[in-house]
C-alpha cells in the first residue's frame, strides 16, 4: 500500500454515512444534537460506500500446527487458538460463558487451573493465560498460552497444558472458585462505570459490531445469569481440535537445535 492508497481508501470509507459517533460526558441529548449538527451535519455522504464484504473462515477439516522462528524472541512459548462465537445481538450467553471459561482456565496464575497445574503443581511453566475476545464482527478466537520454564521444552509444556484441560473437562468447575469469579465479574461492571471513556469505547465497539444499546446494557446482567452447566457446555462447543491452531514461537537459539 502506498500514500495514494491509503488516502482513496479514506475518501471511501471515512465518511458520516458510515460512522458511529459516540459522545460521554456531562451532556444532554439535545446539546449532542445541535453540535454534531453544526459540525458533522455540514458533511456531505458518500453515496459510493457500499455494504462491508467480509471474508468468511472456511470450514476446518483438521488442526494445523506452525512453528515461528524470531531473534527478538527472548521467551519461547506455546499459542493455541479455537474458531469461537462472538457476542450476537440478542444472544449473548454463549459469549458470557466463555468470558467465565477464560478466567477460570487462564485468569490469574494462582487459582486458575492451568496457573495451578502448570506454574504450581508441576511448575512447568513461567506464565500460563486463557483469553477470549467477544466484540468481533465475525468469528472470533479463544486462545489458551503456556511459557515453559527454562528446563521444559514446548512439547512437554504442550502436553502439559493439553493435560490440564482434559482434567477440566472430566471434572467441571469448582464451585467456591466460580463464586468468587462471579463477584469479581460483578464489582469489575460496576467499577467500569466510573470511567467515562470507557463507557464510550464500549457503546462504540458493540455498535460496530452489530450490537445494540439494548445489547449493551443487558451485558452485565447476562454476565450474572451464566451458570457452570453453561460454562462447560461452552467449553465443549469451543475445544474443537479441529478448529484449532497451535503455534510454537521460538528465537533463533532454539530453530539450530
Amino acid at each position: 500500500m502506498n500514500f495514494d492508497d491509503a488516502v482513496a481508501f479514506y475518501k471511501l470509507h471515512y465518511a458520516p454515512n458510515n460512522a458511529i459517533l459516540v459522545v460521554a460526558g456531562d451532556v444532554t441529548p439535545g446539546q449532542v444534537k445541535t453540535l454534531s449538527e453544526q459540525y458533522y451535519g455540514v458533511i456531505p455522504a458518500n453515496p459510493k460506500v457500499q455494504p462491508r464484504l467480509r471474508t468468511q473462515e472456511p470450514p476446518h477439516r483438521s488442526a494445523r500446527r506452525m512453528t515461528y522462528y524470531d531473534e527478538r524472541v527472548a521467551q519461547p512459548y506455546v499459542s493455541r487458538s479455537y474458531l469461537a462465537p462472538e457476542r450476537d445481538s440478542g444472544d449473548q450467553k454463549t459469549a458470557a460463558a466463555l468470558v467465565y471459561l477464560a478466567e477460570i482456565l487462564g485468569g490469574s496464575g494462582a487459582t486458575s487451573v492451568l496457573g495451578k497445574a502448570l506454574q504450581f503443581d508441576t511448575q512447568q511453566a513461567i506464565y500460563t493465560s486463557a483469553y477470549y475476545g467477544g466484540t468481533s464482527l465475525d468469528d472470533t478466537t479463544f486462545g489458551l498460552i503456556a511459557v515453559p520454564v527454562p528446563d521444559v521444552t514446548l512439547q512437554q509444556v504442550e502436553d502439559a497444558m493439553d493435560d490440564a484441560i482434559a482434567k477440566f473437562m472430566a471434572t467441571g468447575i469448582d464451585l467456591e472458585i466460580f463464586k468468587r469469579i462471579k463477584i469479581q465479574m460483578r464489582a469489575s461492571e460496576i467499577y467500569a462505570m466510573d470511567n467515562v471513556e470507557g463507557i464510550a469505547n464500549r457503546y462504540g465497539a458493540a455498535l460496530t459490531q452489530g450490537l445494540t444499546i439494548a445489547d449493551v446494557q443487558d451485558w452485565p446482567r447476562i454476565l450474572q445469569a451464566v451458570t457452570t452447566d453453561e460454562v462447560m457446555t461452552a467449553a465443549r462447543l469451543v475445544f474443537n481440535q479441529k478448529a484449532s491452531v497451535t503455534g510454537w514461537l521460538m528465537g533463533p537459539q532454539e530453530e539450530l537445535k
